[in-house]
């Protein structure tokens, strides 16, 4: 089904939604759960009081402040080559850092190929776009979460160009050729980690 048969309607005085699909529809919010589950985590922990705190769901992870001792918090990129290793860490301070990839979640078919579980809407096939994960860094985990899977699935090209056209978040690419592609406004913040890699910026 194409998304554009769905319609949603918002109620502005009562803060209500309204879907309307074709009948037999399902819809799911699997691609932001995680970050959507994070950030009211977060919120949950700053309405008791709570003003130092890390929550990490598997490959989402969102802050609240800074570390009790006031520095920043170390986050790492998982190596999608060598889950056991990064491809570099992240000095972040209150903010969510959200990795979308295809492999953890995959199984390999007859044929050989490996079947993850992100989907390209165009083909209805697990992604091809050259990426192996996509980090973005922003304040909003939701956000997050939903910039990270669809970048994956634009592939280098088309991700650098919507970070370049509508902003508001940063990013670390790990290309299937072995380069990781991290944004400028990283540039500070990342420290690359291991031999595997080559590491460009962009501007």
């Amino acid at each position: 089904m194409n998304f554009s048969a769905v319609t949603v309607t918002s109620f502005t005085e009562s803060g209500d939604y309204l879907v309307t699909a074709p009948a037999e529809t399902a819809l799911t919010f699997g691609a932001v759960a995680r970050g959507c589950a994070s950030g009211y985590a977060v919120a949950a922990l700053r309405a008791a009081g709570v003003t130092s705190a890390i929550v990490s769901l598997g490959g989402n992870v969102q802050t609240l402040g800074l570390k009790p001792d006031g520095s920043n918090w170390n986050v790492a990129v998982q190596d999608p080559n060598n889950t056991g290793s990064y491809v570099g860490v992240l000095s972040v301070g209150e903010t969510a850092v959200v990795t979308s990839g295809g492999y953890q979640r995959y199984f390999l078919g007859e044929d050989g190929a490996r079947y993850h579980h992100i989907l390209d809407p165009a083909t209805g096939y697990p992604a091809n776009s050259g990426l192996s994960s996509v980090t973005v860094v922003c304040p909003d985990g939701l956000l997050a979460d939903a910039l990270s899977t669809a970048l994956f699935i634009l592939g280098e090209d088309k991700a650098i160009d919507y970070w370049h056209t509508y902003g508001g978040f940063e990013m670390v690419l790990v290309t299937d050729d072995g380069r990781v592609v991290v944004t400028d406004g990283l540039y500070d913040t990342f420290s690359a980690y291991g031999e595997n890699y080559e590491y460009e910026y962009v501007r």
